[in-house]
C-alpha cells in the first residue's frame, strides 16, 4: 500500500503554520498559567477545558 500526499506544497505550508502556531502559544499560556490575577487563571482554566 503506497501512501501519496495529493498536495505536497500545500500539506508543507499547513504544517508549517501549525507548528508556528504551537511555538507561539507555548509561551503565553505558560505566562497565563504562571500570572497569579484572578483573569489570567480564568482564561487558563477556560483554555484547558476547551
Amino acid at each position: 500500500m503506497e501512501i501519496t500526499i495529493r498536495e505536497p506544497g500545500s500539506a508543507i505550508t499547513h504544517f508549517i503554520g501549525m507548528l508556528s502556531a504551537v511555538a507561539a502559544s507555548a509561551p503565553l499560556l505558560i505566562k497565563a498559567g504562571l500570572h497569579q490575577a484572578f483573569g489570567a487563571r480564568w482564561q487558563w482554566e477556560f483554555l484547558c477545558a476547551v
